[in-house]
């Protein structure tokens, strides 16, 4: 069958009536004739640019790189999404969709700096804006009550020691002084950690976010990417095909990024092996985490959710100040799901949660 190019129009509605031409045709022929689809939708690029049609431009741009990506031309698909993006941030308009497609795109590349950085920004525009309840729950003035407790401990140090270093300064005992910056330093560290910690876990129960439906399978691979930049060994992620669940993006990013750190930062083995399952149960999925580590000695394993229970509480080491598992347990128990472990010493840890089936 014969297709005529569409004629053009002096008039502006005859000219985005020539755009539409273009894309209709161009929309029929992508799978089976890539590189006559790609050459209709460059003709409506023009005519969408001689119409002086943002709207136009932008979708013309699209389909352009949508027949692009048909002709295996991933780069080129790249710049014209890109360009369809920065016109509709120009005009003020939410993109999700695009943001997604050019994520895909860099993720087809091995691009994955700038796929990260599309996942990021593509599940930021799907959020809604956050609405704080008027009242904090028992369970946050609890452990308000406990931070406030563990933040006096890296006080009293930066003040004791900053006494302390004031006095060796004014004696001459320069042979202390790093040693005391370096106590300054780490009761800094710890004191922030804290207080980052203490501001999220709020955030958790006070911010009330949009449910969207997620595919775990792409947060995993996002965290797997992103922790491998920080671990000098070999880490092996196995995961099975994980359900779409309709969760809040962030939080459910923060938990599985705690759970497969903890399974790689608690294990001695060459190789850090860490399985993901999924199995279906009386209306929930419940996803295992299980690593092949040193396994948890401390009994009983539900206490590690309890602030005022778990052994961490004293942790001096400024980069984990022991709250990770209750920042979990807030987040799974905020998204009406449980939270377990099962683990043997020497035999490696399961961490279970469990999700609402949409």
């Amino acid at each position: 069958m014969q297709r005529l190019s569409p004629s053009t129009e002096s008039s502006a509605q005859d000219k985005r009536k020539v755009v539409d031409d273009y894309n209709y045709l161009g929309k029929e022929l992508p799978i089976t004739e890539p590189a006559q689809a790609s050459a209709y939708f460059s003709q409506a690029l023009h005519s969408g640019a001689d119409a002086q049609n943002f709207q136009f431009i932008i979708d013309s741009h699209c389909l352009s790189g949508q027949a692009l990506l048909e002709l295996g031309q991933i780069q080129d698909a790249l710049l014209q999404f890109i360009t369809a993006l920065s016109l509709a941030e120009t005009h003020g308009l939410s993109k999700p969709e695009l943001l997604h497609t050019i994520y895909k795109a860099y993720k087809s590349l091995g691009d994955f700096e700038n796929a990260l950085k599309y996942h990021e920004r593509y599940h930021e525009a799907l959020q809604n804006i956050n609405t704080p309840h008027d009242e904090l729950s028992d369970d946050i003035k609890s452990f308000l009550r406990h931070i406030a407790h563990d933040i006096k401990e890296p006080v009293r140090i930066i003040s004791s020691y900053q006494t302390l270093l004031s006095r060796s300064l004014h004696n001459d005992g320069i042979d202390k002084y790093d040693d005391y910056l370096n106590y300054i330093k780490k009761a800094i560290e710890r004191i922030t950690k804290l207080a980052t910690t203490f501001s999220y876990y709020v955030k958790i129960d006070t911010d009330e976010k949009r449910r969207l439906p997620i595919q775990l399978d792409e947060i995993v691979w996002m965290v797997e990417n992103t922790l491998k930049k920080g671990y000098n060994k070999n880490i092996q992620i196995l995961c099975d095909e994980l359900p779409t669940v309709n969760v809040d993006f962030e939080q459910i990013s923060c938990l599985i990024q705690h759970l497969i750190d903890n399974a790689i930062r608690y294990n001695d083995n060459e190789t850090s092996v860490i399985t993901i399952k999924n199995s279906d149960m009386e209306g929930y999925h419940r996803i295992a985490i299980k690593d092949n580590g040193t396994g948890i000695a401390f009994k009983p394993t539900n206490e590690l959710f309890s602030i005022a229970l778990g052994p961490k509480r004293h942790n001096k080491n400024p980069n984990s100040c022991g709250m990770g598992l209750i920042i979990c347990k807030k987040i799974i128990e905020k998204h009406k799901g449980d939270i377990w472990i099962k683990s043997t010493p020497d035999e490696g840890t399961t961490v279970y949660f469990t999700l609402p089936i949409s």
